[in-house]
């Protein structure tokens, strides 16, 4: 019997963010191509940008200056998803104007808003000056995210590119998600099998069996659901696969008595309430 009961986000301590090339750099030899936006290369989205524990974007690798990101908690689900505002408290080092901004999957620059000073107290803890950035994304795919120094005699910038995905609806209670799920998969009220628990950060989220062998998890945010997400994949005896949106998963729990939907049943499931279907490799 496959079993995922009592998994923790303590193996998960590292987030990966989605993403895709390294940083990079130019100066007054170089300019930037960045400038405009128009001009960035644009490559397949293939690396990972680790985004740890502390939520901090690292850009430490100009030679000019370098910055740090703190990605506000509600923001920290990866990959970032269309539709969602991303705030970002960054320490700045070097001297110079600061500028930061977007390029999407085209190249085309997108300008994002900035302030002076950080909201979200005193932002990462580094050195330099602090800047608050709001960024969002208007479509999927591989985006540029730009910070840069303009001076005297040079400019400077560092970029980081990011995948974003479509978001993928949520629920606003379990109550919610059951139904959803019952109006496809045709749930069984009198079901009295037990959920399997998925412990996030000490996090609480809410579970409901829609039949013997199908669980339904609502999360409080799309970053938990994204830690579970992790913990599914890395599970020795988890499911071979589920569905997944914002905020939920359907599981179809292994080892169960009754009759378990199967790979295409969940992959309809998934399309039809706008979420992602999710087979789990050997």
């Amino acid at each position: 019997m496959r079993n995922v009961k009592g998994l923790t986000a303590a193996a998960a301590a590292v987030l990966l963010l989605s993403a895709c090339t390294a940083a990079g750099s130019s100066s007054a030899d170089e300019p930037p191509a960045s400038n405009d936006g128009a001009e960035v290369s644009k490559a397949a989205c293939r690396d990972t940008v680790v985004l740890g524990e502390d939520r901090v974007l690292d850009l430490s690798d100009a030679p000019d200056f370098q910055a740090w990101g703190l990605v506000d908690t509600a923001d920290a689900s990866v990959p970032f998803s269309t539709g969602s505002p991303v705030e970002i408290a960054w320490r700045v080092t070097g001297t110079g104007t600061f500028d930061t901004w977007l390029a999407d999957p085209q190249g085309n620059r997108v300008e994002v808003f900035k302030k002076p000073g950080t909201s979200m107290g005193q932002g990462p803890d580094r050195p330099g000056e602090g800047w608050d950035a709001v960024y969002e994304f208007d479509e999927p795919g591989c985006w540029s995210l730009l910070v840069q120094r303009k001076m005297s005699d040079r400019t400077t910038a560092i970029s980081i590119d990011l995948r974003v995905e479509e978001r993928v609806p949520s629920f606003a209670s379990i109550r919610e998600a059951y139904d959803a799920v019952a109006g496809v998969l045709g749930c069984d009220p009198d079901t009295t099998a037990e959920p399997v628990t998925v412990h996030i950060d000490g996090s609480a989220a809410e579970y409901r069996m829609c039949t013997d062998t199908v669980e339904i998890v609502r999360y409080d945010n799309e970053a938990d659901r994204s830690k579970a997400s992790d913990l599914l994949h890395g599970a020795e005896n988890g499911p071979a696969y589920f569905a997944e949106g914002s905020n939920w998963h359907v599981l179809v729990l292994p080892g169960r008595e009754g009759q378990a939907p199967g790979p295409e049943e969940i992959a309809a499931l998934a399309q039809e309430l706008g979420g992602r279907y999710i087979s789990v490799p050997d």
